[in-house]
């Protein structure tokens, strides 16, 4: 019998499930870049860059005659993961390619606005303001 002249394929090494997940979903990428950028800096109460005291326990805020919601705004990368990780979090967010808001966003985020009116609004801030690429929350204000 004649073996044939190409040799045998090399076997690939197995990266292990951990490392295969993070390269097919890009999020030690994302997580590279956005410690590099230094987002997310600081403990997450102090990303969130207004006072909660305001708002009673159902997130409104004003005389009690005329309550209203608080609206608030924050960057995130325009990245799906990013979208899910927050609307698992917050389903009140409209996100928007382009305006910068007054938080500031650049080329590559999304601007979310949602707001305050539900039980756990202190809760869901504080979870979106712990996540690694949210480095603040502002009050939004429609001018």
């Amino acid at each position: 019998m004649r073996r044939s002249a190409t040799p045998p394929r090399p076997r690939l090494r197995d990266p292990g499930p951990e490392r295969a997940a993070v390269g097919a979903t890009g999020r030690l990428g994302l997580a590279l870049c956005l410690i590099c950028a230094g987002a997310g800096a600081g403990p997450p109460a102090a990303r969130i860059a207004f006072d909660l005291d305001r708002l009673d326990s159902s997130g409104l805020k004003g005389p009690p005659d005329s309550r209203r919601a608080l609206h608030y705004e924050l960057c995130i990368p325009d990245r799906p993961e990013a979208a899910q990780a927050v609307t698992v979090i917050d389903l009140t967010p409209q996100m928007h390619r382009g305006p910068p808001g007054r938080v500031g966003c650049g080329l590559g985020t999304l601007l979310c606005v949602g707001h305050t009116h539900r039980p756990g609004y202190r809760a869901v801030l504080e979870r979106l303001a712990a996540l690694p690429f949210v480095p603040e929350i502002r009050e939004a204000f429609f001018e």
